[in-house]
């Protein structure tokens, strides 16, 4: 006899994922819509921010001043960075968000000043940074611009109550010491920068502020719920596929056990045990040729065991189906229903003997594989096994289990006949082609039948 089988390649791991998103793409598409739908709300709701950012530039004296001994006129630390930490932490104070609040008036207090406001010395540099957060850009400036007022103000409001103590302790000084003339520079010095009016060593750095909007824009909040819901969308779908352990396509079958595809069949194909009694009804074409095919592979008769991985997969219906197409020829069939158990194995044997004394083919309809180890034997007394796989309802640990209980008894079924409501009516078996779920045609799978 000849052969002809086909075996499914394993597909890689990220087609049987692909396979899914295709397959459940209402869920895909309905958890999209639903972030797109909640970044939509995100978006309307959410009131928009702005910060505005200035920044005063630090002119720091030198560490070994004596000047200015007693002020708090900016000194050299040594470090940039260091200094600008250092003029930060005193700036974040009662005082100047006090005085803020009084120039911006309206509703503005020392706590919602001192909540809008960020001040932050910048890295290796002589730099503090000062950021003002509100609900519109014009508002943000005010504040930054006012808390940067308030700053310089208050400062130089200490700073020249101190110049004026240090003037008088020089004066003092000047009675009784003999560096006169160093003690008089000194006071020039600061008497010069008391007129100045403002501190010398720290003053703000370029015009207006520069404005920035807070959080993100509805296009970028609608690209990320895009992108967000497809991808929940897609672990939604892979995860619905790992929960639900049914076969969903033939694919699904041959990856799982690859065979030959003998015949594909739906359900509304098959015939009840009652209907091929009385008389023989109308055969269809998908069940004629897998019953030519099982005439050819054992010309003078013999037992078929159709054997299932899970209870309901089809197995009796189809036993029947292929008798009666059988005994639609010049052979005779019959179906011998048998439920097994542990100890029954030589009553199988007994009762296929006696049907066979009646008819030329008896198709032992057992218990589904997954029963046990005994529901194999069937498989093993008969000259041929096929397997019955209904798509979307054989449990896939059941088939694969299914494989293990065959392997291990050495029955190897001859092919698979395929259950799938995708499968139109009168259609015959198509080529198995593991990588392309196409429509069926009036081509078949093997010519003959591997005993």
């Amino acid at each position: 006899m000849g052969h002809s089988t086909q075996h499914s390649p394993e597909a890689p791991a990220f087609a049987g994922v692909f396979r899914e998103l295709v397959r459940r793409w209402p869920v895909v598409l309905l958890v999209t819509l639903a972030a797109l739908a909640a970044g939509a709300v995100a978006s309307a709701t959410n009131d928009p921010s702005y910060t505005a950012h200035v920044r005063l530039l630090i002119t720091p004296l030198p560490q070994g001043d004596e000047t200015f001994l007693g002020t708090s006129l900016v000194r050299d630390a040594g470090d940039a960075g260091r200094t600008a930490s250092t003029l930060a932490s005193t700036m974040d104070s009662d005082e100047v968000d006090r005085a803020t609040a009084r120039r911006l008036g309206g509703d503005w207090t020392v706590g919602s000043v001192h909540g809008a406001v960020d001040v932050k010395p910048l890295a290796n540099a002589n730099l503090v940074e000062i950021g003002a957060r509100a609900s519109g850009a014009g508002s943000a400036s005010r504040v930054a611009t006012a808390f940067a007022a308030a700053t310089l103000n208050e400062r130089w409001r200490k700073i020249a109550a101190e110049l004026d103590e240090r003037m008088a302790a020089l004066d003092d000084l000047s009675e009784t010491s003999a560096d006169e003339g160093g003690l008089a520079r000194d006071r020039q010095i600061l008497s010069a920068t008391r007129r100045g009016g403002r501190d010398p060593t720290l003053s703000l750095q370029g015009g207006a502020p520069k404005i920035s909007e807070d959080g993100l824009s509805p296009a970028v909040v609608m690209v990320l719920a895009l992108i967000g819901g497809l991808l929940l969308g897609a672990l939604a779908a892979v995860g619905m596929s790992r929960l639900d352990r049914r076969v969903r396509s033939e694919q699904d079958v041959l990856e799982t056990y690859p065979l030959p595809v003998l015949a594909r069949v739906h359900p509304d194909l098959m015939l009840r045990m009652a209907e091929v009694l009385p008389t023989l009804p109308r055969q269809e074409a998908a069940f004629a040729r897998l019953a030519e095919r099982i005439q050819l592979a054992i010309p003078r008769g013999g037992t078929i065991a159709l054997a299932s991985a899970s209870s309901g997969d089809g197995r009796t219906p189809c036993a029947t189906s292929i008798a009666a197409a059988i005994a639609a020829g010049e052979r005779t069939a019959t179906v011998l229903d048998v439920e097994l158990e542990p100890a029954a194995g030589e009553d199988l044997v007994r009762l296929v003997r006696k049907a066979r004394r009646r008819a030329n083919f008896v198709l032992i309809d057992g218990p589904p594989l997954s029963a046990g180890g005994h529901a194999a034997r069937a498989a093993v007394v008969a000259d041929m096994c096929l397997l019955v796989v209904r798509i979307g309802h054989t449990d896939r640990q059941d088939l694969r289990r299914a494989r293990e209980l065959l392997e291990k008894t050495g029955a190897k079924p001859a092919g698979l006949v395929l259950v799938d409501a995708g499968v139109g009516r009168g259609a015959e078996a198509q080529p198995s082609n593991a990588r392309n779920n196409a429509a069926p045609t009036a081509s078949a799978d093997v010519v003959a039948i591997d005993r």
